[in-house]
């Protein structure tokens, strides 16, 4: 595809930088000192990557629990995950979140009802008797 290029000589050159001139140019830059040094950041990968592996171990050490009958101990994931049920993750909003935005969504429509009734009732009421 063809582009329109401005070209401003003597300051500008259709060729690339030399090595020098490129090192030159980023050592002027008042940027140097916030983005001349290299940082190796987990990437999301990693941080997902090493969740997960969190993750598998604590489900498997609370799979290898036993009670006293040498029965795998439960309570602690059933008592969470009805826990997450209730009152929800931070991704999920609970049972009771719910029936909470629910139930005062459902008054405060009656309410305004009311009185959008009432405002209007005044203003249009026949005041012959």
């Amino acid at each position: 595809m063809v582009e329109r290029a401005w070209v401003f000589p003597p300051h500008s050159r259709m060729g690339t930088l030399t090595e020098e001139e490129r090192k030159e140019i980023i050592d002027r830059s008042p940027l140097k000192d916030l983005y001349g040094a290299d940082v190796d950041r987990e990437s999301a990968y990693e941080l997902l990557k090493k969740r997960k592996e969190g993750d598998e171990s604590h489900s498997a050490s609370a799979a290898g629990t036993t009670d006293a009958a040498g029965k795998p101990e439960e309570s602690s994931w059933v008592s969470s995950t009805i826990s997450n049920v209730l009152w929800g993750t931070g991704r999920r909003q609970g049972m009771v979140e719910s029936a909470a935005k629910s139930f005062i969504r459902s008054i405060s429509s009656n309410l305004g009802r009311q009185v959008l009734r009432g405002v209007l009732g005044t203003i249009t009421s026949n005041k012959r008797k």
